[in-house]
């Protein structure tokens, strides 16, 4: 008589199921953006390594910054 399928109580509802898939997704985008994008991640200091740029507290001896 009663359909465990159309049962409000019984398992996770869709909602939850989609919400969660979609956060998956982002997240894992966002892992790969950061380990493989330009703009974050440990490739980014790379493009420096061959020029000779003082740290940004050192001041000219012009007195200009």
């Amino acid at each position: 008589m009663n359909d465990p399928a159309q049962s409000p109580a019984g398992g996770t509802p869709r909602w939850v199921k989609i919400f969660g898939a979609i956060a998956a997704i982002v997240i894992v985008l966002l892992v790969v953006l950061l380990l493989f994008g330009g703009g974050h991640g440990p490739g980014r200091h790379l493009a420096d390594a061959g020029r000779d740029v003082p740290p940004s507290g050192v001041v000219s001896a012009d007195g200009g910054a």
